[in-house]
């Protein structure tokens, strides 16, 4: 695929030297969250600023790149996220592997790590935590009024999430990246 920035990244087949922090910025501004259902245009990035501010300072920077990976794969909803298999993710007419998309997003997201060196990839509770927080706000301000529970979840934040701009989310996602650096 073509970044933002003109590079090549193959999602299937990440490069830790493909990786650029701006073309993360840019194309999870432009994503939005629940595939598009929200009342309003809400971004992935703002989403991720949110779940960083949430995180302690150790683990800020995990919450900011918990969703990376979906700059080069999109958003898929979550009740079909972990069904969803690739075959023949290798490219390769020989080798038809099916692999979890959970298994893709995570090979791109050990290429982020590494590419910007930040480390060990870390599935953190605490992160899990943050974006369980936000979900449940999300699904306050700017969901429907849904047809069916969405399960147990966190009370939500008492602030009020008021959608930014893309530029504005593109900002402050390379804002907090830089700080945190």
């Amino acid at each position: 695929m073509q970044t933002f920035t003109g590079k090549q990244f193959f999602p299937l087949d990440p490069d830790p030297a493909d990786v650029c922090v701006e073309d993360i910025a840019h194309h999870l501004s432009q994503t939005c969250r629940f595939v598009g259902a929200c009342r309003k245009f809400y971004s992935v990035a703002q989403h991720s600023v949110y779940v960083a501010q949430l995180c302690g300072l150790t683990f800020r920077m995990h919450g900011l790149m918990h969703d990376a990976a979906e700059a080069y794969v999109g958003d898929i909803s979550r009740p079909i996220k972990g069904r969803v298999h690739l075959v023949g993710a290798n490219y390769d007419k020989d080798d038809m592997t099916v692999r979890a998309f959970r298994d893709v997003e995570d090979r791109i997201l050990w290429a982020i790590y590494q590419g910007l060196h930040l480390g060990n990839v870390g599935h953190f509770s605490e992160v899990r935590e943050a974006d369980e927080v936000m979900l449940s706000t999300e699904a306050r301000d700017l969901m429907a009024k849904p047809p069916k529970s969405w399960g147990a979840l966190p009370a939500p934040l008492a602030m009020k999430i008021s959608p930014w701009p893309a530029e504005q989310a593109e900002a402050e996602f390379l804002k907090l990246f830089n700080a945190l650096r």
